[in-house]
């Protein structure tokens, strides 16, 4: 079966590590080769140091892919510390 980009958003969104905000994201993408690559928030003590879903998994895109990656669809999903589903805008560093 496969699965959508939703899907495994919301999966890989249970992986976050995110100890001090509690918002675990997780997002997916298809780059123009058909490929899916995801990527989970982690947080650190230091919060800048930390990185959002959607870099993680372009990060993820661009060491399988290289430098020819070319996104084509990303879908992201978040959680709040009771678990449940909650609309998310993107993080400042993604709307750049």
């Amino acid at each position: 079966m496969t699965q959508t980009l939703r899907d495994r958003a919301t999966s890989v969104a249970h992986q976050a590590y995110a100890p001090y905000s509690r918002l675990s994201v997780g997002a997916a993408l298809r780059s123009a080769s058909g490929q899916v690559h995801v990527g989970c928030n982690v947080e650190n003590a230091s919060f800048t140091v930390g990185i959002c879903a959607e870099r993680a998994a372009i990060a993820a895109a661009v060491a399988a892919e290289g430098a020819s990656f070319r996104l084509a669809a990303i879908a992201v999903t978040a959680f709040n510390h009771r678990g449940e589903l909650i609309p998310i805008a993107p993080c400042g560093a993604c709307r750049q």
